[in-house]
């Protein structure tokens, strides 16, 4: 590079520049003369400063202020101490009012209804943190601003929606449900009296192509009487008298807003088993007792000088053993109507008991 005194050539006289007499000309600045070699304008910079040589300016921390932090994790090897950035989120709180109806243009639930307030990202263990909740029928949150997702559930049925706070005002939410009520009972055929603490039902979803009992779990261990909250749609009901083969399934449409009451039919009814040595005579104490179906399945087991069961209408083989004997009897349940059974400990009822002890 020319140094500034290259900058200027000679003049036609001889003399540096243009002007007369070779001068300089007219408000021109004579040139500054360079420093010596052996002076420098910085002194060398140093091996171990990174900012040698360099105008005097050095960097100020950049110092943020105290925001939320939101973690993120890389890959599912992600630890405690996984990267955090800043994230920017609204300051101050609001209010938050929740309702919920079965319909649409439907009355709001009065009571019943639990309503959850969840963070909208998934927390460390992949679920959505809960935040706040309430019971009841309407409920008032007051929460910091930000995005939320809220749950209302009403028995089975609930729904879910994402919502925004913003600071310093009040907002009203209305999920609705599109659920309806299920009420069960049983019967049987001749409409005679039924012993509710035998009774219970399971329910399953009706899906279309799949078998009946197969469909999703909804409820199990239903009492009759009680009241199911579901959302609309088609159902399948098994409803199970006693403990042994009594069992019936329907198929039941509930509608969203309403209650649908069903009483189920089971064409079954009680027995009363007791081993007699003579007919009308008293039960004898020891007894045990195996319950077949006319093929010869083995449906139940039973203890005690009486014993009572509920079996659904068809034929059956009992058999009675006292000590080492063994008697057996045909018998046949009609459905609605207690049966006493009696099997008489003699030699036209006695059976092998090679038969049976090889059990």
């Amino acid at each position: 590079m020319a140094c500034p005194a290259q900058l200027f050539a000679q003049g036609p006289q001889g003399g540096p520049g243009n002007g007369p007499g070779g001068g300089p000309p007219p408000g021109h600045m004579p040139p500054i003369p360079l420093p010596p070699p052996d002076r420098q304008l910085h002194p060398p910079p140093r091996s171990d400063d990174p900012w040698s040589g360099q105008p005097d300016v050095r960097p100020t921390p950049l110092v943020l202020p105290d925001m939320p932090r939101i973690r993120i994790r890389r890959g599912k090897s992600a630890g405690a101490g996984g990267d955090e950035i800043p994230r920017a989120r609204p300051q101050g709180e609001g209010e938050l009012v929740l309702s919920a109806r079965l319909v649409d243009n439907g009355d709001i639930i009065p009571s019943g209804l639990i309503f959850r307030v969840f963070e909208p990202e998934t927390g460390a263990e992949g679920k959505l943190p809960l935040i706040a909740t309430a019971t009841g029928g309407k409920a008032s949150f007051k929460l910091p601003a930000g995005p939320y997702l809220i749950h209302a559930s009403f028995g089975r049925a609930g729904a879910t929606r994402r919502i925004n706070i913003t600071p310093d005002r009040k907002s009203a939410e209305t999920l609705v449900l599109d659920a309806g009520g299920l009420k069960l009972s049983a019967r049987l055929p001749d409409d005679g009296p039924i012993s509710d603490s035998k009774v219970r039902f399971t329910v399953y979803e009706k899906l279309s192509g799949v078998p009946d009992e197969q469909g999703s779990l909804v409820l199990p261990d239903v009492k009759p009487g009680s009241v199911i909250r579901l959302p609309a749609g088609d159902y399948h009901i098994v409803s199970n008298y006693g403990k042994v083969n009594a069992s019936t399934g329907v198929d039941i449409r509930v509608d969203a807003g309403k209650l649908t009451d069903a009483s189920v039919e089971i064409a079954a009814s009680e027995v009363t088993l007791k081993l007699v040595r003579n007919a009308g005579g008293e039960a004898i104490a020891d007894t045990s007792w195996i319950i077949q179906s006319d093929s010869g399945e083995k449906l139940a087991e039973r203890i005690g000088a009486f014993t009572t069961l509920v079996l659904a209408e068809g034929e059956y083989n009992i058999i009675a053993r006292n000590r080492d004997q063994f008697y057996t009897r045909q018998i046949s349940v009609s459905a609605g109507r207690h049966n006493e059974i009696e099997v008489v400990a003699s030699q036209v009822n006695q059976a092998d008991s090679s038969e049976f002890l090889a059990e």
